[in-house]
């Protein structure tokens, strides 16, 4: 197995997707770091997260590095357990990800999505498009899983969510920082933060006390059926379980819209394609959940950015058990960098992989196992992608049907490896609208 040597190490800690995309050659597709306090393996093999996700999955367990801290910043959920409260809770909350409820979510989605649509097309001024997605997505969650309307407080959250997903990744980089974050102010801030979502808890759960809609929230309120630590689940256990999930599809999904639009700007000649689409099928009618079958190009967009610039960009694990990998030998409690990022555009798995090239998912059924992993892969895979995708299609499919739009870059925007693949600048977008 190759080492990289410390300093070099030093650079993955510092941006991640740039050392993986400047060392497929040096390192291969499974190496490790040389740094002082964790042992950590770098993975960008198909076959091995399959190995060892999917098939050891057992033996791979939510990393101290990153889970760990979320886990001391906001509490118990979903997101930082393990073991058969975790598999609970997963079976719980899958009720509220069903086909019939996804769709009927979609339906509010487009609904949310249009109002915010026509608000942005109102701008004179470029608008900062994730931010603005951020605050859309926030509407969207807090009505179709929690029940309620979150306009009031969308650009609160979408800050406080987005501030503390940087204090998180501040936190994760090194094993001194947490200790810094007392003196610096940011333990401050995220626990300033955890006291806005208490009071924004106790408003959701009053608001949904008598609901019987199957939502996300009211699965939360009636369970009873398990025994936890503090027996039935508490506010502050459902106050988590918000957290997580705004966090979990606030974020990504407006990163990930805002590189999908970032790059149907840099191509133009499959933006045409698009439009032209969304004109041969839907025309200047409003689009309904049901027209996903149609927007294949759309989809081809959005999974090509996802594949580029995967907002989860990384799955990290730690060993329980001894192991033996590629013939390397694997101690417990080794810690293991899967990167999603390095494995979209591994040159051993594709052809022209730093390309933009939609076209590519016409044959996505040829796609080697576990090549394309947007939204993880394993017992962990993301609860929320049967929404998570379908919407994110539409909305793009509708951003595109009502606006023209352009970017002031002159230069290509370079991807930052932060708890999300954010972009290295904000993606300041003039939107103008389109006659309908």
């Amino acid at each position: 197995m190759e080492k990289a040597p410390f300093l070099e190490s030093l650079k993955f800690v510092k941006n991640t997707s740039q050392f993986i995309e400047d060392n497929y050659e040096k390192y291969g597709d499974f190496y490790k770091l040389s740094l002082p306090t964790d042992n950590i393996h770098v993975v960008i093999s198909a076959d091995l997260i399959q190995e060892m996700l999917v098939i050891k999955q057992k033996n791979y367990v939510k990393s101290k590095i990153y889970w760990g801290q979320l886990k001391q910043m906001v509490g118990k959920s979903l997101a930082t357990i393990e073991g058969d409260e975790w598999l609970w809770l997963k079976r719980l909350q899958l009720q509220a990800f069903t086909p019939e409820k996804v769709n009927n979510y979609i339906e509010e989605v487009l609904e949310i999505a249009t109002i915010h649509f026509d608000n942005w097309g109102k701008n004179k001024d470029p608008i900062d498009i994730i931010h603005e997605f951020s605050q859309m997505n926030i509407s969207i969650l807090t009505k179709v899983l929690f029940g309620i309307d979150g306009n009031s407080v969308k650009d609160k959250i979408a800050n406080f969510i987005a501030d503390g997903e940087e204090i998180i990744s501040y936190r994760t980089k090194f094993p001194w920082r947490p200790f810094l974050a007392e003196i610096n102010g940011r333990n401050r801030k995220y626990k300033s933060y955890l006291t806005f979502f208490n009071t924004f808890t106790e408003q959701v759960i009053k608001e949904n006390k008598d609901s019987d809609k199957g939502k996300l929230i009211d699965l939360l309120i009636k369970e009873s059926t398990v025994n936890t630590p503090e027996g039935k689940l508490s506010k502050e256990r459902i106050r988590n379980e918000i957290v997580v999930h705004l966090g979990a599809g606030t974020e990504t999904a407006a990163v990930g819209m805002g590189w999908a639009i970032y790059l149907l700007f840099k191509h133009p000649g499959f933006l045409k394609k698009v439009r032209k689409e969304i004109e041969d099928n839907i025309g200047q009618r409003s689009i309904r959940p049901d027209d996903v079958s149609k927007l294949t190009l759309t989809s081809w967009a959005l999974k090509e950015a996802l594949r580029l610039y995967p907002p989860s960009h990384a799955l990290i694990r730690d060993a329980v058990n001894d192991d033996e990998i590629n013939g390397e030998k694997i101690k417990k409690g080794d810690t293991f960098f899967f990167s999603t990022f390095g494995v979209h555009r591994n040159p051993r798995i594709w052809d022209n992989p730093t390309s933009y090239i939609p076209e590519r998912f016409a044959k996505e059924k040829e796609f080697a196992k576990y090549s394309y992993i947007p939204f993880g892969a394993g017992r962990h895979t993301c609860i929320g992608r049967f929404l998570a995708e379908p919407m994110m299609i539409l909305s793009l499919a509708l951003f595109v049907q009502k606006f023209d739009f352009t970017m002031d870059i002159q230069e290509d925007v370079k991807p930052l490896s932060l708890s999300t693949l954010k972009p290295d600048r904000v993606l300041l977008t003039r939107l103008r609208k389109m006659i309908q």
